[in-house]
């Protein structure tokens, strides 16, 4: 719970460990009780980042961050609160575990430094749209779907159909927005140019050294480095 941040050190010198585990959504954190496995939920990491402005005893944040990613509007939501905070001038280190890629590196953007781990996978600059058409499988098992809307689009995520090639444009519009998004993130936050910066996205992931190299993170170090 935000009134119960794990923190590291004295009472009155701490620094709040924060992190970003799974799958990352709007709304609450949690994890899957059938199959296990752990989501980040934005809504209660910001609530997390506010209390610790409110907190004089909490001198800095570790963000450790193992999540292939998710929503990208969940995680801007998390990366504008770390701005709020970066302007408090409180420190904010990010930690990468097994793997930090898409809105994971997204997040640790937010961050003054970023530690990797040697084998980390990051990176993956860019945004997928998945939508499932389950329409030839439902009419293998005799399944008929009847829909009545009041938009043209009200129906156009669902799996009953396939999406149009209107519908197609659509998204690939909204993908091409929030692709710019994320890369300007990248040029402003490490220092690249455009062209920098596109040869390092368009979707591609990388290891930990690599991306070292590449300058995509600040240093190679494990969780307690980042301590330290």
């Amino acid at each position: 719970k935000p009134i119960d941040m794990p923190s590291i050190f004295s009472p009155h010198n701490r620094i709040a460990v924060i992190e970003i585990d799974g799958q990352i959504h709007m709304g609450g954190s949690g994890s899957n009780f059938l199959f296990g496995g752990q989501h980040t939920g934005s809504d209660e990491v910001v609530s997390i980042l506010r209390n610790v402005q409110k907190d004089p005893t909490i001198k800095g944040v570790i963000l450790r961050i193992n999540s292939g990613g998710g929503s990208l509007l969940a995680s801007d939501h998390i990366y504008q609160e770390l701005s709020k905070l970066r302007d408090k001038e409180m420190p904010i280190y990010a930690s990468l575990g097994n793997v930090a890629a898409s809105g994971g590196y997204y997040i640790a953007l937010g961050a003054d430094k970023i530690y990797t781990n040697p084998g980390t996978l990051t990176g993956s600059i860019g945004v997928i749209t998945e939508i499932k058409d389950k329409s030839e499988f439902q009419k293998l098992l005799g399944i008929e779907t009847e829909v009545i809307k009041t938009g043209k689009y009200l129906d156009m995520m669902t799996s009953h159909r396939k999406i149009t090639d209107e519908e197609t444009s659509m998204f690939k519009a909204f993908q091409r927005k929030h692709y710019e998004i994320f890369v300007s993130k990248v040029m402003e936050r490490r220092h690249f140019t455009r062209d920098e910066a596109i040869e390092v996205a368009q979707g591609q992931v990388v290891i930990g050294e690599k991306a070292k190299e590449l300058g995509l993170v600040d240093d190679i170090g494990h969780f307690y480095d980042v301590v330290d």
